[in-house]
């Protein structure tokens, strides 16, 4: 086992890599976060298409890509989760709600969070 963890690091950081270049150059809003279902078997299966092909080649690195499977699924959950918030994060810099007569606003931007209310009164003439 301490043979594989050297390369088993190396396939962890490579996937990280990877994962994170698609999920950054997809740039996922949340109406997209139904693709894990179909995103996390493909990471799965083509660590064991590899692992399959290993097993021919080279039958020490199958359990190297068996355990990579399971490691790069979790690295795609996350990474993905970790990109929806980013996209959240750049898209909502301002809330609006009301209470009663009264309209609050929140805004983060580029500076300080501002928060802003306005009133409204109504004059009833009688």
């Amino acid at each position: 086992m301490k043979k594989f963890l050297p390369h088993i690091l190396g396939l962890a950081v490579l996937d990280f890599v990877l994962i994170w270049l698609w999920v950054k150059s997809i740039n996922p809003d949340p109406s997209v976060s139904i693709y894990l279902i179909f995103l996390v078997p493909i990471v799965i299966g083509i660590n064991l298409l590899i692992a399959g092909i290993m097993y021919f080649v080279k039958r020490d690195l199958v359990k190297l890509f068996l355990i990579n499977s399971i490691i790069s699924a979790c690295l795609m959950v996350y990474l993905f989760d970790e990109g929806v918030g980013r996209y959240l994060n750049e898209r909502l810099d301002e809330w609006e709600f009301q209470k009663a007569d009264t309209t609050f606003s929140i805004s983060t931007g580029k500076n300080p969070i501002h928060l802003v209310f306005h009133t409204q009164q109504i004059l009833i003439l009688q």
